[in-house]
Order: structure tokens, then sequence, then C-alpha cells
């Protein structure tokens, strides 16, 4: 099956400005802080939640949040395999 790309649109909500800072820093795929220095996540965290804290507040932080998902159409014959397809998005 060919992948489906489609952008999902939503709101962001958190309760502090760490929540996206540990999000951003050490969970999703930015990876260039442990491919320079895995040992920096901590340092790399707080300037993070120092940052977004400067730009939206200490407080709760709501922003806009959009996502490019692809999923496979049905009923299309299988023309790459899925864990290639997602990998190039």
């Amino acid at each position: 099956m060919t992948p489906h790309p489609t952008t999902v649109a939503a709101r962001s909500r958190a309760t502090s400005s760490w929540v996206p800072a540990i999000a951003y820093c050490q969970g999703t795929p930015l990876r260039e802080i442990e491919a320079r220095d895995a040992s920096r996540f901590g340092d790399a965290t707080v300037i993070a939640a120092e940052d977004i804290a400067k730009r939206f507040g200490r407080g709760a932080v709501d922003g806009k949040i959009q996502a490019r998902i692809a999923a496979p159409i049905p009923g299309e014959p299988k023309r790459v395999r899925p864990q290639l397809a997602f990998r190039a998005l």
C-alpha cells in the first residue's frame, strides 16, 4: 500500500514550560542533543524550559501543534514496505 500523508492540526496544552521542554529534548526525534553529547540532556531541557517560559510565561502553556501522519490507503496494492515509507517522513 502507498502511504497517504495527512496533516493533523491541534492545540498542545501543558501545565508548565517543563512539559514541552522534556518532550522536545528527551522524547522526540530531536536526537541532535544525543549526537553532540548525551550527558547534556538535562542542560538542554533546562535551557529549553527557560526559553519556553520567556515566550509563554511560567504557568500553563497553550499553543498550536501539528503532525504529518502517513497511513496506508485501504485497497491499494502494497508497493513499499511500510517501515521505509514511515521512516521517510
